[in-house]
């Protein structure tokens, strides 16, 4: 964010694994650069972000001073993509939910916002995640030009076996994006692994 002070890290909460709906997601937040943290809680008792399944991300939208998270969201399919976002982090009541994709097998999601002044896609999102409706587990990217009012269709970027979802990223130079995975070789053991990465 502008201000350095400000933080957030979201995070699995087991808090909410008995909640109605389910909510084992969570985040803190800080105004003091780190050195003290404050969790987000909802007059419920459990962190704001309801029917969530935790596999946190968190992003900031510098053009709206927007903080957004993206979880697994039973609101959204079942275990699709889904988050909440706000502009004052520390009202628990402030977060608003949205969904970046309706299904039932996402998972291993990651994001990416670009923050750059100056940049094409500067203010665009980016999320990346495994379909495993999809062959083995394929690789989805998709993105937001308007703070995840609405989601580009999902762009497929790999099937053949599964390439674990490990990072979407991009650097601020020039705004070109990346998407690192792992392939495990099909899983089981011993075997062997190789470190991939997608670029556009």
């Amino acid at each position: 964010p502008d201000n350095l002070n400000q933080i957030l890290v979201a995070y699995n909460d087991s808090r909410g694994s008995a909640a109605t709906p389910g909510n084992i997601s969570g985040a803190s937040y800080s105004t003091d650069g780190g050195t003290t943290f404050t969790r987000i809680t909802a007059a419920s008792g459990q962190s704001p972000f309801a029917g969530t399944e935790g596999d946190p991300v968190a992003l900031y939208h510098k053009p709206t001073q927007t903080w957004l998270t993206v979880w697994l969201d039973t609101a959204c399919g079942g275990q699709g993509l889904g988050g909440y976002k706000t502009t004052t982090p520390a009202v628990a009541a402030s977060w608003t939910h949205f969904c970046v994709f309706n299904e039932s097998s996402a998972d291993r999601e990651s994001g990416w916002a670009d923050n750059t002044v100056g940049h094409t896609h500067f203010g665009r999102l980016y999320i990346s995640w495994n379909d495993f409706a999809v062959g083995s587990g394929a690789l989805f990217v998709t993105y937001s030009d308007n703070v995840g009012v609405t989601w580009h269709a999902p762009v497929l970027v790999s099937t053949p076996g599964l390439i674990r979802d490990v990072q979407i990223t991009g650097d601020s130079a020039n705004g070109n994006l990346y998407l690192a995975g792992m392939d495990g070789g099909g899983g089981g053991f011993p075997h062997n692994e190789h470190n991939t990465q997608y670029r556009p």
